[in-house]
Formats: structure tokens, C-alpha cells, sequence
């Protein structure tokens, strides 16, 4: 975390305690949002890199702005991986950029090994559904075959809702709203309910 200075994320948008404590200490600096940074305070900190989320794409000319000021621009694409150990693999990558090669490798496969007393289990008939509710009354759940519902698969369950529940939007999303009496109908005998609470916040009942 010493190796990262600027953030386009406020302070109250951050759930992690330790990068809470960074930005209170100053030692992490927000700097505007990823389409409207502060140039200027960006080049104050001598900034070596700015890695973007591909939300960067949406605004090619901020990269391109970041470009000609000679900070050199990573796009992070993890999130394009449909496979849990797909995206934790990218830890490999940030292991090569900050000279930490070899503990970086150490740390993934130790998860492949935790994983693969997991992985040795039979599938059970346990059927688990991971929402949030919207502030506009909709549920938000993850398209079947992404990571969420792979990481239920890879532990013996069946993501609820399924294809069949759905009808998906083909679109670079994750995730997509469902009306409440649809995800209803799919989910009202699931074993598991995961309520995703670090997008909204818990619930009241």
C-alpha cells in the first residue's frame, strides 16, 4: 500500500479500514475522479503510473491527457475474468511491477492450494443467491458464469438465479437488475442467502 499515493476514490467510498487510514494519515491523496483528475496535483507527485479501470475507455481522452503528460497508463482488465483464479492471477502482474515477484507467486499459490481441498469435495445440492437490493427497489444480482457464481460452483453449490431465470443482457456487465417478484420466483427456496452488502450497504430486515 506504501507504493500507492493517489486514489480516485474518496475516503467514504473506500471499505477497506487500512486505505481509510492512509487517507486520514495523508499518506493517500484523492485526486478527483478517474474521468476528471487533478492534472496538476497528479504531476506534483511525480507520478510513474496510473492504473485505470477499463470505466477509462468511457473517456479515452483522460488517458490520452495522462499520456502526453508522459505518466504512463495501465489499463487493470481483471474484471474481465469469468474464472476467481483468473482475476487473483493479476496479483502476479502488480508482484512484476513493484519487484515483488516471488511473493507475489508465493501468495497465489498458496490460495491454489486452499482451493484445491475445496475443489477435492463432491458438489452438493446446496443453492445459494448473492444480491443487493437497489436504492431504487431492484435486485441486483451477477449473470450466471461470472466469478460470483463460479466461486459458489468451485465450492459444491448452484448459483441461484440461473440462465433460464434470466433474460441476460449482452453487454460487457456483470452484473444486471432483476424486478423483485421475478428474482422472487427464483430465489425462494435457495439454501443460502448472500446479500452483498459492500456495494449498498446492509439491510433492516
Amino acid at each position: 500500500l506504501d507504493q500507492v499515493r493517489m486514489t480516485s476514490t474518496k475516503q467514504s467510498d473506500w471499505s477497506l479500514p487500512e486505505v481509510q487510514q492512509a487517507m486520514e494519515n495523508d499518506d493517500l491523496l484523492y485526486v478527483g475522479k478517474y474521468n476528471t483528475p487533478n492534472y496538476e496535483q497528479i504531476l506534483a507527485e511525480n507520478c510513474g503510473l496510473a492504473i485505470e479501470s477499463s470505466m477509462i475507455y468511457h473517456n479515452p481522452e483522460t488517458q490520452e491527457q495522462l499520456e502526453s503528460l508522459q505518466i504512463p497508463v495501465l489499463v487493470e482488465r481483471s474484471s474481465y475474468e469469468t474464472h476467481p483464479l483468473g482475476r487473483m492471477e493479476w496479483i502476479k502482474l502488480y508482484g512484476l511491477l513493484l519487484g515483488k515477484t516471488e511473493e507475489a507467486e508465493q501468495y497465489f499459490d498458496d490460495q491454489v492450494q486452499q482451493l484445491d481441498t475445496i475443489l477435492s469435495d463432491k458438489q452438493t445440492d446446496k443453492t445459494v443467491a448473492f444480491f443487493y437490493i437497489s436504492s431504487n427497489g431492484y435486485v441486483n444480482v451477477h449473470k450466471p458464469g461470472d466469478y460470483i457464481s463460479k466461486m459458489i460452483e468451485l465450492a459444491g453449490g448452484s448459483y441461484v438465479p440461473t440462465a433460464e431465470d434470466l433474460q441476460v443482457e449482452e453487454n460487457a456487465l456483470s452484473t444486471m437488475n432483476m424486478q423483485m417478484e421475478a428474482f422472487y420466483a427464483a430465489a425462494q427456496d435457495v439454501d443460502y442467502i448472500i446479500y452483498n452488502s459492500s456495494i449498498d450497504g446492509g439491510v433492516a430486515s
